[in-house]
């Protein structure tokens, strides 16, 4: 069960024996909405049958219901990811993705090279921070300050997916179009080679 949907009342029910209302009502009194994510989840692990798991939940939860934080909002900013499963081995997803990074990053020619700096179409200079055959790359996008890692998972002998995680961008309107974006890059590898 994942943090970046919306936990369901059964979910928590059977988490930590109480119902979400039951929650809800509680940190209002105790007044939640006021406090700093890290005091709400301390405050419920502190009560009994509340794992730190679940008290990081229900804080969540409750940022989201009471508009202190969005789908996708952690306390460094916004988040979004795009992933895609394609019929290629990892290496040779990972050499396309370094050799010709213009398709699907929108910079000029040539490879990229950790520790520099490329221009990058409508995302200003990025620089190449890591780059980890063939599992990573990661760059810094230094108008925003924002941070993009593209994961390569190899999960057959010629299966891999790919995962562009683009974090510290600096509201949800940044992060609907760096979704969009990534989705179009996926797009834009071929399926197969």
């Amino acid at each position: 069960m994942a943090l970046s949907g919306s936990i369901t009342d059964e979910a928590i029910l059977r988490g930590t024996a109480r119902r979400w209302k039951f929650w809800l009502r509680a940190l209002d009194a105790w007044g939640a909405k006021g406090r700093s994510h890290s005091e709400i989840a301390r405050y419920l692990a502190r009560r009994p049958g509340v794992s730190s798991w679940w008290a990081q939940a229900l804080t969540v939860r409750y940022e989201r219901d009471r508009g202190v934080r969005g789908v996708g909002q952690n306390k460094r900013g916004w988040e979004v990811s795009a992933q895609r499963t394609f019929q290629r081995p990892s290496q040779d997803l990972f050499q396309l993705l370094v050799t010709s990074p213009a398709g699907w990053l929108g910079t000029g020619r040539g490879p990229l090279v950790e520790g520099s700096r490329r221009r990058a179409r409508d995302l200003g200079t990025a620089q190449v921070k890591r780059i980890q055959p063939p599992k990573l790359v990661r760059l810094k996008l230094e108008e925003d300050g924002s941070v993009l890692e593209v994961h390569l998972s190899q999960i057959g002998p010629a299966r891999t997916t790919v995962t562009f995680y683009h974090a510290r961008l600096p509201d949800s309107r940044a992060r609907e179009t760096m979704r969009k974006r990534w989705r179009g890059a996926l797009d834009r590898i071929p399926a197969s080679g």
